[in-house]
């Protein structure tokens, strides 16, 4: 199934997913500093479109060494 990630009114990653709905997405941009509220949108074979019931929010620094914040929301 094919997994976008959004980030406010932008798609900042496409993928697929696997037969378990696992799945890895890597921004097409690099994020800039600053804290994001993502959200996942799944579309099935059918053209189906579902949205999940949890958001991820993040803090990026934008700083070499530091760590993500992330929080399942």
């Amino acid at each position: 199934m094919k997994i976008e990630i959004i980030s406010g009114s932008k798609v900042i990653a496409t993928t697929t997913s696997d037969k378990v709905g696992e799945f890895v997405a890597v921004p097409q941009k690099q994020l800039s500093s600053g804290e994001y509220l993502l959200f996942f949108k799944q579309i099935n074979k059918e053209g189906d479109v579902i949205f999940a019931n949890e958001t991820l929010a993040i803090n990026v620094t934008g700083k070499k060494d530091d760590v993500p914040i992330v929080a399942i929301v």
